[in-house]
């Protein structure tokens, strides 16, 4: 039987509940529904029956609910128990629910419910960031350890800032160069503000003087960081900024022993990946990262 917490009720034990389980993610965090709700209600369900434990929080929409990168299980959890935690989120809500199985779970959940229509198949390359930033970069492609030489050559590290204060900033530079690769834009400065209030969020920047010419934005949560929503000022490509702030954060992610695990938000995969896709593939395989974390995403129709 499914139990339901609000936002406020959630705050008190959800994130360290959740972390105890087997597919932990920011994407289901009590910090990232705040951010993520907008204008929509929230609510977190979770299933604590028999030693297994289901948990996942749900954005209420006209016509369905969407959880997302979850539900979040403990590793004794079916197939089965899944599907019927979703059934009665739908019957509870007389919705649609999109949600996600993770990893192991997906060839089971594929095999024992062909009807589920698929969404979306999220591959995910994560750096082993247990190692020492040294191995990392030494397994790292030569093109790749050529472009992170430069980038430490040239770009100190007084330079690499951190603060809400840059974040215009890196709206206005992010916006740029979207329209310089035909990119999409899909937050507004109002959304990262949102995340950046709280502290498994941080905006990284790169100066020349005071201009912002490159930033990431990095989501930290359990052993997991993970880099999202980074660009470059093309004027500066020749000095590698971007690559400067991406090797400070593998390095702090090295130097802290809590995190294990650098996520870089993504691979495009199928048949039909463009060329600017393969492109970003091929950047973010450069440095051979030894993990990989997946997500199929499925529509469970009412």
């Amino acid at each position: 039987m499914i139990k339901i917490l609000t936002l406020e009720e959630a705050k008190r034990v959800w994130d360290s509940t959740i972390l105890t389980l087997e597919n932990p993610t920011y994407f289901q965090s009590v910090d990232y529904a705040k951010a993520y709700k907008g204008n929509s209600e929230v609510e977190f369900i979770y299933s604590k029956e028999e030693g297994k434990s289901i948990y996942g929080f749900v954005k209420i929409g006209e016509n369905k609910v969407k959880m997302p990168f979850g539900p979040i299980v403990s590793s004794n959890v079916t197939p089965e128990d899944l599907i019927e935690y979703i059934v009665e989120i739908s019957k509870h809500y007389n919705k649609n629910v999109v949600f996600a199985a993770s990893n192991g779970l997906i060839p089971v959940v594929d095999q024992n419910y062909p009807d589920l229509e698929k969404i979306w198949l999220f591959v995910t390359p994560v750096i082993d960031t247990t190692l020492p930033i040294e191995t990392i970069v030494k397994n790292s492609t030569e093109n790749r350890r050529r472009i992170i030489k430069k980038g430490l050559a040239n770009i100190p590290s007084d330079r690499i800032h951190e603060g809400i204060e840059y974040l215009e900033d890196f709206y206005k530079l992010y916006i740029k160069r979207m329209a310089e690769t035909g990119g999409e834009v899909d937050f507004t400065t109002d959304t990262l503000a949102k995340y950046l209030k709280e502290p498994t969020s941080h905006l990284v920047v790169c100066l020349d003087g005071s201009k912002v010419i490159a930033g990431h934005m990095v989501f930290s949560f359990g052993k997991t960081m993970i880099t999202r929503y980074n660009c470059f000022d093309s004027d500066y490509a020749k000095i590698s900024p971007a690559a400067r702030i991406e090797y400070e954060l593998i390095k702090r992610a090295c130097e802290n022993p809590l995190i294990e695990n650098y996520d870089m938000s993504g691979l495009a995969v199928g048949d039909d990946v463009s060329k600017k896709l393969m492109s970003i593939n091929r950047y973010k395989e450069s440095y051979n990262p030894t993990k990989v974390f997946k997500y199929q995403w499925y529509k469970y129709k009412k």
